[in-house]
């Protein structure tokens, strides 16, 4: 870990932080919060037959994931809170490439 970032233990994952985001004083309970709505929202999109809701389930995980990472998540997700990697954002993926 470098010196310019703290990694804070959240219910089982870690959250590494950011000069920014500890600037910026994060709430751990945000992001456990934030990630186990990824996790519903992996498992509704799953359970989704119709085109349209799986659109928007999709985009609402993204914009959810994206705003994970701005604050601070860089570590990876359980493999069920994960959509198939055509549907995880740039962003996520670049994290592990």
């Amino acid at each position: 870990m470098s010196v310019n970032s703290k990694q804070t233990v959240i219910g089982g994952s870690r959250l590494k932080k950011t000069p920014a985001a500890i600037d910026s004083g994060i709430d751990n309970m945000t992001v456990d919060q934030l990630e186990r709505q990824l996790g519903g929202l992996a498992a509704r999109w799953r359970g989704t037959d119709e085109q349209r809701a799986a659109a928007s389930i999709v985009k609402n995980y993204q914009s959810t994931l994206r705003r994970m990472i701005a604050l601070g998540y860089h570590d990876s997700l359980d493999v069920e809170s994960e959509l198939p990697d055509e549907y995880m954002p740039a962003e996520y993926l670049a994290l592990f490439a």
